[in-house]
Order: C-alpha cells, then sequence, then structure tokens
C-alpha cells in the first residue's frame, strides 16, 4: 500500500469437491496510515473518560459515589512495552517519552511498583513515514504483457529508450523511497503505443509543491504557499500535502500537462501523558498532536463503602437432564459437552445445584455430510478506491495477484 492506493482489497476463490467454484465479494481489509490516531473523550453525566487509539477505545471510570469508607485510589504507571515491563515507572519526570501509559483502582494509597499490576495502552503512535524520491523506470518492448520489473532494459529516462516499430510498446514503474521502510514499486504498465504515422513519447519531467492546500491545485500556476519545482518537497505542519503532475513531451505536437494529484500527507504522531495529583487524586491527562493540546481531567468519587467481591461460576453438561455424571463444574475434554451454565453471587465456591446455573447450548447435532472444500485461493489489490471494486476485473490502478 502507498498513500496514492492506500485501500488493501481481497476475496477468494474456493473450488469445491464437486468441481464447482465460488467467488466471494471484494473487501478492505487495510488501509494504509502514516502514524496512529489518538482521541480523548468524557462522558459529561458519568464522568467516564474513553481513550482512543487507532478506533479501539479504553475507558477510565472515575467511580460512583457512595457512603463514607476506604478511599479509592487510580494509579498511573508509563512504560515502553506493550506488557510495561521495559522503562516501567510510576514517576513522570516531564520530559522522557514513554509509549505505554499503565493504570489501575484500588484501596491503596502507594502506588504498586509491579508493572503486573497495571492494564496498559499504548499512548504514543508510531512515526509516519514521507516520500524522499520518485524514480521512474521506462522500457521499450515489442511485448504488450508479461513484462516485470526483472525484465532486462529498464532506463532511468525515457530518452534512453529506443521507441519504434519494433519496440512498440512503452512500458513504465515506478520506485518510490520513504523516509523509513523499504521503497515500494509500482507494477509495469504500458504508457504509449508506437504508431507509424501518430506521435510518441519524448519525455516526461516530474513537478512536486507541499502546500496547506487539500484542494484547488493548479498546474498552470504556484499555490500560494508553494512552488512547483522537479525535485521532491518536504511536507510538514505547514504544508501537508503534497502534490505531482508530469509535463509529457511528444516527438511532434505540443506538450501536454496531468491534472495535478496529492501523492503525500504530512502525519504527526499523536502523544499522550497522564499526571495525578497526590494531594487531591485528580488524573490530568494531556493529548498533543498537529491539532494542538487539550486536556481531559478525571476526579476520584468520595469515600464509599467497599462492596462484596462477585465471582461468576461455569459448568458444563451433555444434556440439559442434570442427571449425576452427565454435567460437571470442572470441563473434562472426554465429555461430550453440549451445553454451557453460568451463574453469579458473592459466594468463591461453585454451586453443584444443576438447577442454578442457566445453560445455553453450545453444540448442535451434526449435520448432513455437505460438499468440502479442495482449495481457497487469496487475490489482492491495492488501489485509491475505498468503494466499487469487483471480483471480475482490475480497478483502473491496481490489477489483482
Amino acid at each position: 500500500m502507498t498513500p496514492v492506493n492506500k485501500y488493501l482489497w481481497n476475496y477468494e476463490i474456493t473450488t469445491y469437491s464437486d468441481h464447482t467454484t465460488q467467488r466471494s465479494t471484494p473487501r478492505v481489509i487495510a488501509v494504509y496510515s502514516g502514524g496512529s490516531e489518538v482521541s480523548v473523550s468524557k462522558d459529561a453525566q458519568t464522568g467516564v473518560v474513553t481513550i482512543t487509539v487507532d478506533g479501539v477505545g479504553t475507558d477510565i471510570d472515575p467511580g460512583a459515589t457512595g457512603a463514607p469508607g476506604a478511599a479509592a485510589y487510580f494509579h498511573v504507571a508509563y512504560a515502553n512495552s506493550a506488557d510495561g515491563q521495559t522503562d516501567f515507572t510510576t514517576t513522570y519526570d516531564g520530559t522522557t517519552s514513554y509509549s505505554y501509559i499503565g493504570t489501575y483502582t484500588d484501596h491503596t494509597e502507594a502506588d504498586s511498583q509491579s508493572y503486573i499490576d497495571y492494564d496498559w495502552i499504548k499512548i504514543k503512535g508510531d512515526d509516519g513515514k514521507g516520500i524522499v524520491s520518485v524514480q521512474e523506470k521506462y522500457l521499450a518492448s515489442p511485448l504488450d504483457s508479461g513484462v516485470t520489473i526483472d525484465t532486462s532494459g529498464w532506463k532511468d529516462s525515457i530518452s534512453q529508450v529506443t521507441f519504434d516499430a519494433t519496440n512498440k510498446y512503452l512500458w513504465n514503474y515506478e520506485i518510490t523511497t520513504y523516509t523509513s521502510g523499504e521503497p515500494t514499486r509500482t507494477t509495469p504498465s504500458i504508457i504509449s503505443v508506437y504508431t507509424e504515422d501518430g506521435k510518441g513519447i519524448e519525455s516526461i519531467t516530474e513537478y512536486y509543491v507541499a502546500t496547506s492546500l487539500s484542494t484547488g491545485v493548479r498546474n498552470d500556476q504556484d499555490p500560494s504557499d508553494g512552488t512547483w519545482t522537479t525535485t521532491i518537497q518536504y511536507t510538514d505542519v505547514k504544508h501537508k500535502y503534497l502534490w505531482n503532475y508530469e509535463m509529457i513531451s511528444y516527438t511532434t505536437g505540443s506538450p501536454t500537462k496531468t491534472e495535478p494529484a496529492i501523492i503525500g500527507t504530512y502525519a504527526q504522531s499523536p502523544t499522550a501523558t497522564i499526571e495525578k495529583d497526590k494531594t487531591t487524586g485528580r488524573v490530568t491527562i494531556t493529548l498533543t498532536d498537529d491539532k494542538g493540546t487539550k486536556e481531559s481531567y478525571v476526579d476520584n468519587g468520595e469515600k464509599g463503602e467497599k462492596g462484596d467481591a462477585e465471582y461468576i461460576h461455569y459448568a458444563y453438561a451433555e444434556n440439559k437432564s442434570g442427571a449425576a455424571g452427565t454435567w460437571s463444574t470442572v470441563y473434562d475434554p472426554d465429555m461430550d459437552t453440549r451445553y454451557i451454565g453460568i451463574y453469579k453471587d458473592t459466594i468463591e465456591t461453585d454451586s453443584t445445584n444443576f438447577n442454578d446455573y442457566e445453560w445455553t447450548l453450545i453444540k448442535g447435532s451434526s449435520g448432513d455430510t455437505g460438499r468440502g472444500i479442495m482449495s481457497v485461493t487469496e487475490y489482492y489489490v491495492a488501489t485509491s478506491m475505498s468503494s466499487g471494486v469487483t471480483n471480475d476485473q482490475n480497478p483502473p490502478d491496481g490489477n489483482w495477484t
């Protein structure tokens, strides 16, 4: 995937034992992103704070006000690994960058020094990557298909290829180099066909501009905050969008310009910090990204009575008769388990009364013999299209492989 072909589509062809086949409907399985997205919101009525990272939310519930009793304390720790073990600390110095924040609540004022006691969430997104260069490759060939990036004869300039009646198909692909990670290569495609009385392509010149404009950029004038150049430009917070167009010169006639298109977007990785006031217990969550800085707060609830612990109980049964030997509170892999029973109370020990459980069927009877699957072939394509992709033809900017 690239910033342009940002949607990765997939479909399957399933071949059955009766030699019939079936194609699934194409679906988007991944979307290119330059960095993680983090947001923090607070419910004004319940006080619940939700931290959302790349669409996955984690709730921090401050707790309801209760009668005087044991105080509830909200604890915060910082680390650089998903399990909290790497660089674990309960003290934030205001300068060190941490990728994960861990939290938990109990009735003890002192912070636990064990990373296992904390629930960890990622708050620092991965660094985005920018485009360093786009290198064009050209090949004149007598073949109208079957040309790959491994085919010999590729040139760095269109002026280096011999485009004539023998080698009548002009092929092209691009090598895009980024600020991080491996370069990507597009699939070779035909961009021109030689004709005896027609015009051929003599040269293609790439133009780039970084600007704050996401629309309205033209190829016949510079935008208000940038200048078109033939070298790659870097994006930043103020100039977020990298635009590109091509000047195509022919062997006869006037050159033409393609319509400008966005080929890269600047993304600043968001960061978040959580600080707790030891006196008041108030927790301050600060989120910083390319849109600015905002703070949210979580206040500890008033002291309340410590409630009774609740226990969830499970049992397993072959049927719903409740007869001895057909059910157990301990899972037995050798038993033909078809039902699972559940109930909840404040007693730690599991009940031995079959009727205390609510039973749910988890394994049905065997069905009729069906046709078997002989093979499943996966197909993929990366494209700029977020909808309208079908499994019977290639999108205009990609090929199913």
